[in-house]
């Protein structure tokens, strides 16, 4: 009984054990080769593909990407990588976030953690512009759903 059960366990640990496209609960991204990662959302990795930085590797550590570690995600043993999902979205800018928003207080698609927020404004160029500000200590979170920050942090958000 126990061979029967274990069997199927190691089918699906061998399966999944290059780490690629797999959400890891610690940092909530998911690595798609050896030096890119995506945020995931409810358990599900998104297409928007994020590089680390040079020299660093994607790993299954609490901060994604890390110098000189093994990366989880590893060219199989005939050379071919995993590839990132492809899409067709546009990558997020928060200028052109801004001038099809207008003026207000948006949530920070850049930031999973949720805390922080853009202010998006006309400048007097007549282009609109944007700053980035934290939320506040009492409110750390901002929660798209009520347009502003709030104590309670949004399930979407990871811890930082």
């Amino acid at each position: 009984m126990l061979s029967k059960l274990l069997i199927p366990l190691l089918l699906v640990h061998q399966i999944t054990a290059d780490g690629c496209g797999v959400c890891q609960p610690e940092s909530n991204t998911a690595c798609h080769s050896e030096n890119t990662f995506s945020i995931c959302m409810d358990g599900k990795a998104t297409a928007d593909i994020i590089p680390c930085p040079k020299d660093f590797y994607c790993t299954d550590g609490k901060f994604t990407c890390y110098e000189n570690e093994q990366p989880i995600c590893k060219p199989k043993a005939n050379d071919e990588v995993t590839q990132p999902p492809t899409t067709t979205e546009k990558v997020w800018e928060p200028v052109d976030f801004c001038t099809s928003a207008g003026d207000g207080e948006y949530a920070n698609k850049d930031d999973p953690t949720c805390k922080t927020k853009i202010y998006c404004y006309l400048g007097g160029t007549g282009k609109y512009q944007y700053e980035i500000y934290p939320c506040g200590t009492k409110k750390p979170y901002f929660d798209e759903a009520l347009g502003k920050c709030a104590a309670q942090k949004p399930e979407h958000c990871i811890d930082s």
